[in-house]
């Protein structure tokens, strides 16, 4: 069962909420919910400001844009390295057989398989970063980006076997 609140507790809750703590730093300090904050303010006729929460909140969605930015940048500069990688030297290795070995050989190019595990890394690599983008999109924008995703994502896709 929770403990009463004494008539001394409530009148510091009452002037620290008065002072400007905020609900959530009362129910820390006194160590009480912040249900119990709200219903002692509420009963002292206290009111929080919520600009400050709208504030704090258009604050950290823009760090989270900032953010998506920068993860997709990163995300679109591996995927040029990747398919830079195609044309370059590749280094193919073995490990494993009987004797528990390591084998590497130094190719011209990448192997058909390597290339097309590339070419896949990079498609999800520029897909993930379209849906990055279409995060902070106006809703009116979206409809031709999905179009591009979509046609994307067909590419992807095995090819289909013509019909004789």
């Amino acid at each position: 069962m929770a403990r009463a609140v004494t008539i001394a507790e409530r009148t510091r809750i009452i002037e620290a909420l008065q002072s400007g703590m905020s609900r959530n730093e009362a129910a820390r300090t006194f160590d009480r919910g912040s249900s119990t904050i709200s219903r002692i303010a509420r009963e002292a006729g206290i009111v929080f400001d919520r600009a400050q929460t709208k504030v704090a909140t258009a604050a950290k969605q823009a760090d989270n844009r900032a953010r998506r930015t920068d993860l997709n940048r990163k995300l679109l500069d591996r995927a040029h390295d990747l398919v830079d990688s195609m044309d370059e030297p590749f280094l193919a290795t073995h490990f494993g057989g009987k004797d528990n070995t390591f084998a590497e050989q130094l190719l011209d190019r990448p192997t058909d398989t390597a290339i097309r595990n590339l070419m896949v890394a990079v498609g999800i690599a520029v897909q993930r970063s379209l849906e990055l983008e279409k995060i902070d999109m106006p809703d009116d924008a979206q409809g031709g980006l999905q179009r591009l995703v979509d046609v994307i994502g067909a590419m992807r896709e095995e090819p289909k076997e013509a019909k004789p």
